[in-house]
C-alpha cells in the first residue's frame, strides 16, 4: 500500500523537560522491559488528542504492524518527560518501508520510509508519529542529547 500523505520533516527540537536513552546504551534487562511494555499495550493502544488534531492520518494498520513486530527491532530510543505530568516513552521505527509522497527540502518525491510512532508505555497512548526516510540513518546524531545514566528499570514492577 503506497502513503499519499505529504510530510514535511520536523527540526531536531531542543530536548526541554525531557530525559533520553538511546537504545545503543540500554542494557538487556532495560530493552527487554521495554518490549514487555510495549507489548502489553500493542492490542490496546489509543491515539493521542496531539495525533488525531495534527492533522496527520496514518493508516491503524502501520501503527499495528508496528506494535506487533519484533519491538527489541524497532527500539530506537526511551523517553522520561516531565511537563504538567510525568510520562515514559517509546520511539519505536517501522522495519518495513512503505512508498511515501513526502516534502523534503521544498521538493516533493516519493520515498522509501519508515513510520515512527512515540508510545506513552503506561497508559499505551500513541503521542505522536511521523515518516522517516529509510535513507536516514542518523549517522550525524548528536549522542549528547541522550543521558547514559538514566535508569529504566526503577519504574520496574513486580507483576
Amino acid at each position: 500500500m503506497m502513503v499519499s500523505q505529504i510530510m514535511t520533516p520536523g527540526l531536531v527540537k531542543e530536548t526541554i523537560g525531557q530525559r533520553k536513552k538511546h537504545v545503543s546504551m540500554m542494557s538487556n534487562e532495560e530493552i527487554e522491559y521495554l518490549v514487555k511494555r510495549v507489548k502489553r499495550q500493542c492490542h490496546s493502544w489509543i491515539e493521542s488528542e496531539h495525533l488525531t488534531s495534527s492533522g496527520r492520518h496514518f493508516h491503524k494498520k502501520y501503527i499495528q504492524d508496528i506494535l506487533l513486530s519484533d519491538i527489541s527491532k524497532c527500539l530506537i530510543e526511551y523517553n522520561e518527560r516531565f511537563s504538567k505530568t510525568f510520562s515514559r516513552r517509546v520511539l519505536l521505527r517501522s522495519s518495513y518501508a512503505t512508498p511515501a509522497l513526502l516534502d523534503f527540502d521544498g521538493h516533493r518525491s516519493w520515498f522509501f520510509a519508515n513510520l515512527c510512532i512515540v508510545m506513552d508505555i503506561d497508559t499505551g497512548k500513541i503521542v505522536t508519529a511521523y515518516w522517516n526516510k529509510v535513507s536516514d540513518s542518523h549517522g550525524s546524531i548528536n549522542f549528547s542529547r541522550y543521558d547514559e545514566t538514566l535508569q529504566i528499570l526503577k519504574h520496574k514492577k513486580s507483576r
